[in-house]
């Protein structure tokens, strides 16, 4: 009876925290749509409470279902260290121990009173002590307050002075997140649940009427799969508030024609990291005839990889007929030098700019927000300016965009979401179905 008390005690946790956790987060997530931060307190508790809701789920999984999300919680620890976010991290940490050392104690507890037999009292007493090893390191990380380092350029992206690549794209997003955790993600995520629990229960309402041409199994999941991964990218898309939204259309309303570029010469792959840029350099021998698109984005792998008089000497070779040749080859100096841990050349870089005409062409705006992105990457490496600062240059060329950007986040993301997104779900009802879950 004790056992059955336990095991209601742990559906209803599971039921009420994750609740908690989405009421907080919207709370937040309001604060953010509104410009303003949702605060320390706050911030911490939603931490706690994602990583409890966490591990109450994680005590009603299936050891194959269980794996993924730990996984997920195993990157948010590691991205938050990464970042020298300790304190968040020991409240998530703690969050997701919790819930089964607490179930653990209370096993050990009717164990003890003779309603569990010793084979089990010994399991729970090993998880007991488990979970409270997890807990305490968690606790320990938290009191010891967030990692505090001088600016460093070769730091990882994120912390202070760092020259990484990602550092704009991530302080473009960090508007859009609540501690750890993207409101985008959150609101896919809401809808991913919401569709996987109505759909199976319709389609099996629907079969036990008449009889479907397919199994109702194999039915609920391709139809579930299908909406939740629609429905998810536009909450994906339509989650992100006005500050990142408006800092993402203008990046990508760049990265998108750059991107269109390469790929009418042959350029499939663009490397953001250093592996992927050895190997792209390995596939793509540099050729005395490959055409400057092509070079301008060598320029930038070499310097991805540190080969900097490599990336230089590339660079002198640029041409320089017309402003905007001029423009490309400063900016490509100015990359190489600021990668290197050097001052750029922002200042030829405003130069320069001035000289493409007519001002309000499509040229000079790509120029101006390519200025735009040196000025927020050394905001971000000054080591004083939060991220949300950082991001006003791309806000104040987004007005100078105008309509040119209108859409741009759909135009970028609801592709490429939805692929990745059917893939996912896919591979989710697969399992399901070999679980017998569905």
């Amino acid at each position: 009876m004790r056992e059955t008390s336990i095991l209601v005690a742990t559906a209803v946790a599971a039921l009420l925290i994750p609740l908690a956790f989405l009421v907080l987060v919207a709370v937040a997530g309001g604060r953010r749509w509104r410009g303003r931060e949702p605060g320390r307190r706050l911030t911490g508790v939603i931490v706690l409470l994602g990583g409890l809701a966490l591990g109450t789920f994680l005590l009603l999984s299936d050891l194959l279902l269980a794996v993924p999300f730990l996984v997920v919680a195993a990157g948010v620890v590691r991205s938050l260290l990464r970042s020298g976010r300790r304190r968040e991290a020991g409240w998530h940490v703690v969050g997701i121990a919790l819930p089964w050392t607490v179930q653990s104690a209370a096993y050990v507890a009717i164990g003890g009173d003779g309603d569990a037999g010793p084979p089990d009292l010994a399991l729970s007493a090993a998880r007991l002590l488990g979970g409270l090893a997890v807990v305490v390191a968690g606790l320990s990380l938290a009191t010891r307050g967030d990692a505090t380092a001088a600016p460093n350029p070769a730091a990882p992206r994120g912390q202070p002075g760092s020259r990484a690549v990602g550092n704009v794209a991530a302080a473009i997003l960090e508007p859009g997140s609540v501690g750890p955790f993207p409101l985008s993600a959150v609101a896919a995520l809401v809808v991913f649940v919401a569709v996987w629990i109505v759909v199976p229960l319709a389609v099996s309402a629907v079969a036990s009427r008449r009889t479907l041409p397919i199994d109702p199994g194999v039915a609920s999941v391709a139809l579930a799969a299908l909406l939740s991964a629609v429905l998810g990218t536009e909450a994906w898309i339509r989650a992100m508030p006005p500050r990142s939204r408006r800092a993402f259309e203008a990046l990508s309303w760049l990265g998108e024609w750059e991107l269109a570029t390469l790929r009418n010469h042959g350029i499939r792959e663009v490397p953001t990291d250093r592996q992927t840029a050895l190997r792209w350099l390995a596939a793509n021998p540099a050729s005395s005839t490959e055409p400057d698109v092509v070079a301008r984005l060598r320029i930038d792998v070499l310097a991805l990889v540190g080969r900097f008089d490599e990336a230089r000497t590339l660079a002198e070779r640029l041409p320089a007929a017309t402003p905007e040749d001029r423009f490309r080859r400063v900016s490509a100096f100015d990359w190489v030098d600021w990668s290197a841990g050097g001052n750029g050349t922002l200042p030829e870089m405003e130069a320069v700019a001035g000289e493409i005409i007519p001002a309000d062409g499509d040229p000079r705006l790509r120029a101006e927000v390519s200025i735009a992105v040196a000025r927020a990457r050394r905001r971000l490496a000054d080591g004083r300016t939060a991220p949300r600062d950082a991001i006003d240059p791309l806000l104040e060329v987004r007005e100078r965009l105008g309509r040119l950007a209108d859409g741009q986040v759909g135009r970028a993301l609801r592709r490429r979401l939805l692929i990745r997104i059917v893939a996912v779900e896919a591979a989710v009802g697969a399992l399901l179905l070999v679980l017998g879950q569905v």
